[in-house]
């Protein structure tokens, strides 16, 4: 069992490390956001099918019942994609992220308005908190440029989208991680490819290499470590294990792009990220 939950924590880990270089090689792709969310689908989908088919082929009677959902999952999954890349694009990594990470926190709001969940004042606070840090971050009132309030703007919508996500995924919990995300990106390569750009269609080798990494190892292979960390790890790693996808964004962001934060920005980050650990601590102390 302690070699089990170890290589749960590895695996984690790993996912994390991965998923928070996604930002630099969606920087380096010169591509619309659109663009690359159709190669990544389409990679993603052709790599994770051939995992499934080999390892999974037993489970796919469980989707039948949940169809729709699965569909729709896909299609917000598609756009969430779309925003932040967009995000990536137009500001610096450690804003997008920053903000992308306010998520978990409109998922409290759900469960506050809809769900009438209880210790309504603990999670205002953290509500409260995450939001005044992401007016800090976004710099709207220290003349932000338009491009970077593009960024803003589209990180917001992911950050809504993958809420949106987070609680569908809650009624598909029966269905294999694997299989889901196969679905998933096959529905974004099929609708996707309507949508793109001539230019998607003549990249060079360069750019097609790193789209291929942005499918195979950003994707495909960060989904199979993840869910199977989530499986193996204590809950208590995973929760803290989560924030190195932030921690690795913003240090790319910084060590290797340059890119620089006024002291109100890296207030804001922090108070996200405080707002964040609040509620990680908050749910692994109920959960004891």
């Amino acid at each position: 069992m302690q070699n089990l939950a170890t290589k749960g924590i590895i695996f984690f880990a790993l996912a994390m490390i991965i998923s928070g270089t996604i930002g630099l090689f969606v920087k380096w792709i010169d591509l619309a956001p659109i663009d690359i969310v159709f190669y990544r689908c389409l990679i993603a989908s052709i790599a994770l099918g051939a995992y499934v088919f080999a390892f999974e082929r037993d489970k796919f009677s469980k989707i039948l019942n949940k169809k729709l959902l699965i569909v729709l999952s896909g299609l917000i999954l598609v756009f969430n994609w779309i925003f932040l890349f967009g995000a990536f694009k137009f500001t610096s990594i450690s804003i997008a992220i920053s903000i992308y990470y306010l998520a978990p926190i409109f998922v409290i709001l759900y469960g506050i308005i809809f769900l009438k969940e209880d210790n309504i004042k603990v999670k205002l606070i953290t509500v409260i908190i995450a939001f005044i840090g992401a007016i800090l971050v976004s710099g709207l009132n220290f003349n932000t440029q338009n491009s970077n309030l593009a960024g803003i703007v589209s990180a917001f919508f992911a950050a809504m989208l993958y809420a949106f996500l987070i609680i569908i995924a809650k009624k598909l919990k029966d269905i294999s991680p694997a299989i889901l995300a196969f679905i998933q990106t096959l529905i974004g390569a099929i609708v996707l490819i309507f949508f793109v750009s001539n230019q998607a269609f003549a990249i060079d080798f360069n750019t097609f290499k790193i789209l291929i990494l942005l499918g195979v190892v950003h994707t495909a292979l960060m989904y199979i470590l993840f869910f199977k960390g989530v499986h193996l790890a204590p809950v208590s790693a995973v929760a803290l294990l989560g924030f190195l996808d932030p921690l690795i964004a913003v240090l790319i962001d910084f060590t290797i792009l340059h890119s620089k934060l006024s002291i109100y920005q890296w207030l804001g980050v922090f108070l996200i990220m405080s707002a964040l650990v609040f509620k990680t601590l908050y749910e692994l102390k109920k959960s004891l």
